[in-house]
């Protein structure tokens, strides 16, 4: 880091340092837009800003000898936005002073929410409509964020924890990519021990309680037979009725 740099940094509070190597091995969005970042020992100006551009959008830049910095982007003028954005904005909207329809909600009243856009999902997907597509993986993940936002502020879990779970249940999953069991394919790994269901056990899909429309489910079983047997039983439907 030569002094240029240095006296810049002396004068900020906060920033994220990486290296160029490090920059550009970054596979996906794992930038703080909040704080400064600061690339250093840059020697492929090119590839830096073409990785700038694909994480930050049109950025402002300040470029040096070596280095690269990236002041940080207030909320609503990004081009680029990443999850702890949108858990800010939902943060935001459930405030004292938020919106009244979501400070009204609860996981139990956004249920149907969470199932209709779950099938407008399929549905993109039927469709391989790309724009669809966007939008609905958007709004699936919407569901699973509010969800976990407003569990947090009943000081139950957040969406650190929903995360944190999700990572540990992939990476349980799949010891044959980050474990010592170095499968070759997946026809050499047997993941019915990790899948009980795979072992002809499809009940564990659905509880009885599991309040899901029947017309829904079934119009989607019709259409996906190798699915039938987690829908072989009439009793997963109880309480159905409720959502329809």
């Amino acid at each position: 880091m030569n002094r240029e740099l240095r006296n810049k940094l002396s004068t900020l509070e906060s920033y994220a340092l990486y290296t160029q190597n490090d920059f550009l091995k970054r596979v996906y969005r794992s930038a703080d837009h909040n704080v400064t970042n600061v690339i250093t020992d840059v020697t492929d100006e090119q590839a830096v800003a073409e990785k700038i551009k694909k994480i930050y959008g049109d950025a402002k830049t300040e470029r040096g000898d070596g280095y690269v910095i990236i002041p940080p982007i207030d909320l609503f003028n990004k081009e680029k936005y990443s999850y702890e954005d949108l858990l800010e904005i939902i943060h935001r909207l459930l405030d004292p002073d938020g919106c009244p329809w979501d400070k009204a909600q609860t996981p139990g009243s956004i249920r149907t929410n969470i199932i209709e856009e779950a099938y407008e999902l399929i549905e993109a997907i039927d469709l391989n409509d790309d724009e669809k597509m966007r939008e609905e993986c958007g709004d699936v993940i919407l569901q699973g964020t509010f969800c976990s936002v407003m569990t947090e502020k009943d000081g139950r879990f957040d969406a650190s924890d929903v995360i944190t779970a999700l990572c540990k249940k992939l990476i349980f999953r799949h010891t044959h990519i980050f474990g010592k069991d170095k499968a070759l394919d997946a026809a050499e790994k047997d993941y019915s021990e990790l899948y009980p269901c795979l072992k002809g056990n499809t009940a564990v899909m659905f509880t009885e309680t599991a309040n899901v429309p029947a017309k829904m489910l079934k119009e989607y079983k019709d259409v996906n037979p190798t699915l039938k047997g987690a829908y072989a039983e009439e009793s997963i439907f109880v309480g159905a009725d409720k959502l329809t």
